[in-house]
């Protein structure tokens, strides 16, 4: 499966990802700082979601732009139709009965 992140996502992972080897490697000295195996766990555990999600979003994302280019493409159908009936009764009738049939502008 191919991921699309959003650069800000990617980015933050990559960096998160770094830090946490970095300190893993380290962690004899951050310990007197306060850091835990734990703690590190329990990040990387979190960046997984991260990840998971991030999936789960472009999904959604590639499943919407499709449904938003079969809508569009709906429009411009009725779009056309709208202009096309439209221009039949501008051109067949007065203004004044142009709101007879449904249209209401009077251009």
């Amino acid at each position: 499966m191919f991921i699309i992140m959003s650069k800000t996502i990617e980015q933050q992972i990559e960096k998160s990802r770094m830090l946490i080897t970095g300190f893993r490697r380290n962690i004899n000295v951050l310990s007197d700082r306060g850091v835990t195996e734990a703690e590190l766990n329990a990040m990387d555990v979190e960046l997984r979601k991260l990840v998971e999600i991030n999936a789960e979003c472009d999904k959604l994302r590639e499943e919407l732009s499709v449904k938003v280019k079969n809508m569009n493409s709906i429009l411009n159908v009725v779009k056309d139709s709208f202009f096309n009936y439209k221009k039949i009764i501008k051109q067949n009738y007065s203004q004044e009965r142009w709101i007879d049939f449904g249209v209401a502008d009077k251009r």
